[in-house]
């Protein structure tokens, strides 16, 4: 192709054309001698090769940064998961509870706020799994 971008270009046709009244019509040729016509391609080329590995680069600087701050998200999930559990297999649940009011040391209206709060954070760290589960198949994607 480099070639052929070398060689002269040759013109010849039949050419008509009206001006003003007046028309001029005849048979023209030209020929084009390519001195300065490919002079800053192989410039551009390479500066095109740069534009593309930057952009490349670019992509996976931000995939880098993307999974390093799933992954962050993830650990931190994680940690606050596991002691969420521990603070709550620490509470034992309802047994407490049901064995005060058995001993007559609350009132069943203290009961049931007591329990509903239990539940609440039962349900806390639930939904605090469930975030940590879901940065981990997010996580995953880039591992596929």
């Amino acid at each position: 192709m480099s070639k052929t971008w070398r060689l002269p270009k040759f013109e010849a046709g039949y050419r008509y054309q009206g001006i003003l009244g007046q028309q001029f019509h005849g048979v023209h040729a030209g020929v084009s001698v390519p001195l300065w016509e490919n002079r800053k391609r192989l410039n551009y080329s390479a500066l095109q090769v740069q534009v593309y590995d930057a952009r490349i680069e670019e992509h996976r600087t931000e995939h880098y940064h993307e999974i390093k701050r799933l992954y962050e998200q993830y650990q931190s999930l994680r940690q606050r998961s596991d002691a969420y559990r521990s603070n709550l297999q620490q509470v034992s649940g309802g047994a407490l509870l049901e064995k005060a009011l058995q001993a007559g040391e609350m009132t069943v209206l203290e009961y049931f706020l007591e329990t509903s709060l239990y539940y609440e954070s039962v349900d806390r760290w639930l939904e605090l799994e469930a975030a940590w589960q879901r940065a981990g198949a997010e996580l995953m994607k880039f591992r596929l």
